[in-house]
């Protein structure tokens, strides 16, 4: 699993684990508790899942190890680390250009660092729509619940602050948000590891809803296809015209949201005549 494709790594560690027990590892909180010199395996879970859990220089250099990360794969994933626990914008910066440097995207230089901030979580984009509507007022326990799946509150508190560092959202007087730009687009050829990431977990999120989500409230259809390959941009092309004319669509409506919604449009080869 490599470690570049994450920008969370928590994430990164419970795939990690979920692949070494997929090839027969047996491997477990406990196990990892003794191998890691941690006193229990309470302590290990906590690494592996609380966001506000913050880990020692030495419980870091041991959790490479036990990976077996190298060289610029160790380097990111301290990198990685530092970036979710920075306190201040300037550090989230600082770590998301190492990332970025780090990961070998060529085109990480020329990514604008505040977008690839705002996408290095699932829920920052959600969670600026959600503070903006006219409902919150400041009740943050009540808005980590209302989060599909949920947050923590400590989650949903640090995303506003980084939306107001960012400039994305401004506070009002009435204790609610108001949005400082309508429309965010990232750009459609941006190929870095932070979009990658946030796309998967959105993909994730998608797949989820399958099981979680009735069919009333859900829309998720599919469509198998032979077409030239040599064309494809003509595919893509007409999903990016059908995703503006929704964004204008969703633009002209003046009745405040009640729901944040997320849309992935996805299309890619399952066959290949002239792969030999």
């Amino acid at each position: 699993m490599a470690v570049f494709q994450f920008t969370n790594f928590q994430e990164y560690l419970q795939g990690w684990l979920l692949e070494q027990k997929k090839a027969g590892r047996k491997l477990s909180f406990e196990t990892l508790a003794r191998e890691l010199g941690m006193r229990s395996k309470g302590h290990v879970h906590r690494v592996f899942h609380d966001p506000a859990m913050s880990l020692t220089p030495r419980i870091l250099v041991r959790l490479a190890e036990l990976i077996g990360l190298q060289g610029d794969e160790r380097d990111y994933f301290e990198a990685m680390v530092s970036f979710n626990r920075a306190s201040s914008m300037e550090e989230r910066r600082l770590y998301l250009g190492r990332m970025g440097r780090l990961s070998g995207c060529a085109t990480a230089k020329a990514i604008d660092t505040d977008t690839c901030s705002y996408l290095s979580e699932w829920y920052y984009p959600v969670l600026r729509e959600a503070v903006c509507m006219p409902q919150f007022r400041g009740d943050y326990r009540l808005l980590a619940k209302q989060f599909i799946p949920g947050l923590t509150e400590s989650q949903a508190r640090r995303g506003v602050e980084h939306l107001l560092a960012l400039n994305l959202i401004k506070a009002l007087a009435t204790g609610g948000y108001v949005s400082t730009d309508a429309y965010l687009h990232a750009g459609s050829e941006i190929e870095s590891v932070l979009l990658s990431n946030f796309q998967q977990q959105m993909i994730r999120l998608g797949s989820k809803a399958l099981d979680d989500q009735p069919p009333s409230r859900r829309e998720i259809t599919s469509l198998t296809f032979s077409y030239p390959i040599a064309k494809f941009k003509t595919v893509k092309l007409a999903l990016r015209r059908l995703q503006n004319e929704l964004a204008e669509e969703i633009l002209k409506e003046q009745e405040p949201g009640d729901a944040v919604f997320q849309l992935n449009l996805q299309c890619f080869p399952v066959y290949e005549r002239d792969i030999k």
